[in-house]
């Protein structure tokens, strides 16, 4: 079965197929899958659940899969069914694989979460992608929601480089003195805390109404690495500071301070090549926050829009792409 012959397949189901997946609700369970061309075909489901399952749910329903299908439980309350063509064909044993799922999850009493996500209330009238799931909404929640959204990413659009490049060094200092505290006082570089350096940074730049756009990332990394040059000299200076302390002399000058690193610039280089490899650590484990813009904030909106699908009315179907279901931010 290739993309194509999906896509019907789906349509033929009442769900929607949009260029991200297909989305859609299976007796009465709502799901977003992906279709991946190879092996004759394999679909990816992702269903989400309210309710505490049994330990043995997942390894009861893998015994009743067909052959060549998967199950797992992804996260807290969210499964996810891999089903491949096998011998009968993927679009039969997608149809027996979710069956066996859903009679498991009724057996089990897990059902669908009946409260918006958006309001918490319940009467939900519509479907949509919310933070990586397929769950009940309320129409006019989604509507006024990704309308927020748009309007606070086009007024972010409108903001200044200057003002957030200041917001940026403010953020990466604060980020930066837990690394330094931790280096001091336990004598220890933690990658995690160096990740608090362009997170800093980053929620600076916004806090202080910096232009939402690719300048923002870049305006992060120039005041990070400014940064980290700040907490070098502030973990030299605390350490000097207990030196003299401790001898009985005064708290150093600034003036003293850069000479005294100055001279003792071996240990300060070795300090400054570890910092630099743990901050690359730090960016890379907040890549995906930093690089956010508001691009993508829109491209979220619009994605839980597209896949909603109003209770009673038709799906509006689009050209497929195979790509899978996106996994919005928005909340």
């Amino acid at each position: 079965m290739n993309l194509e012959e999906f896509t019907r397949f789906a349509q033929s189901q009442g769900f929607k197929c949009l260029p991200n997946g297909v989305f859609g609700t299976y007796r009465g369970y709502p799901l977003a899958a992906s279709f991946k061309d190879r092996a004759g075909g394999i679909a990816v489901v992702s269903l989400s659940v309210a309710g505490k399952a049994r330990g043995k749910l997942v390894r009861e329903v893998k015994k009743a899969l067909p052959r060549g299908c998967t199950f797992v439980l992804a996260a807290a309350g969210r499964y996810t069914l891999t089903c491949a063509a096998g011998g009968e064909g993927l679009d039969r044993n997608f149809i027996s694989a979710m069956n066996t799922v859903v009679s498991a999850f009724r057996e089990a009493n897990l059902v669908p979460e009946e409260k918006c996500p958006v309001c918490r209330q319940e009467c939900c009238n519509a479907t949509a992608l919310m933070n990586g799931a397929y769950v009940k909404v309320h129409k006019d929640c989604v509507e006024q929601m990704s309308a927020g959204t748009m309007a606070r990413a086009e007024q972010a659009m409108q903001g200044n480089y200057v003002t957030g490049f200041i917001g940026a060094l403010l953020g990466g200092l604060v980020g930066a003195l837990p690394a330094v505290f931790c280096l001091v006082i336990l004598n220890y570089y933690v990658a995690l805390l160096y990740a608090l350096i362009p997170l800093g940074a980053n929620y600076g730049y916004r806090l202080f109404k910096g232009k939402l756009n690719k300048g923002a990332f870049v305006c992060t990394l120039f005041s990070s690495i400014v940064n980290l040059f700040t907490e070098a000299f502030l973990m030299g200076y605390v350490q000097l500071s207990a030196m003299l302390l401790e001898a009985g002399r005064e708290l150093p000058t600034f003036g003293y301070a850069v000479r005294f690193m100055t001279e003792n610039s071996d240990y300060m280089t070795e300090h400054l090549i570890m910092a630099v490899i743990f901050l690359a650590l730090g960016i890379w484990i907040v890549w995906g926050q930093i690089r956010r813009t508001a691009v993508h904030d829109v491209r979220d909106a619009g994605a839980v829009l597209s896949s909603m699908v109003v209770n009673g009315e038709a799906p509006v179907n689009a050209a497929p792409s195979g790509d899978g279901p996106g996994g919005p931010d928005l909340a």
